[in-house]
């Protein structure tokens, strides 16, 4: 399921579909509500790195050094399923950081944009 959780998140940030506690976010002006999306962005990005990295490290640890470079790989087998089919879990393990990464860089525009909204609030919203 982790890897729903993160290749969904991009597409949720994408249409502004995250969950908030609109109790002072919804009477906040659109300056208000862009500089608690920057703090907010902030302290998201923490987490973001840490589901990067730990991703990548389970991701890492399912692959053989004897067939890829020591960066890349952590393990000594190659991860497969106990069963008769013998199905490699790699790919779905990385799923795990390429969501990440896709929230990440989804997260950086957002940013972006809130820095240009917080900025220029005045000329966007005529000073409201």
């Amino acid at each position: 399921f982790g890897m729903m959780y993160t290749l969904g998140g991009a597409a949720l940030w994408l249409v502004d579909g995250h969950v908030r506690v609109d109790v002072f976010y919804a009477k906040w002006s659109r300056r208000g509500r862009a500089g608690a999306d920057i703090i907010t962005s902030v302290i998201s990005y923490i987490f973001i790195l840490g589901i990067l990295i730990s991703g990548w490290q389970l991701f890492a640890q399912g692959l053989d050094r004897a067939y890829l470079p020591e960066w890349l790989a952590l393990g000594y087998n190659m991860d497969l399923s106990q069963t008769e089919w013998q199905i490699q879990y790699w790919p779905i393990k990385f799923a795990i950081p390429f969501g990440a990464f896709l929230v990440a860089l989804m997260g950086v525009s957002r940013f972006v944009k809130d820095v240009q909204t917080f900025r220029h609030f005045s000329e966007v919203d005529g000073g409201q």
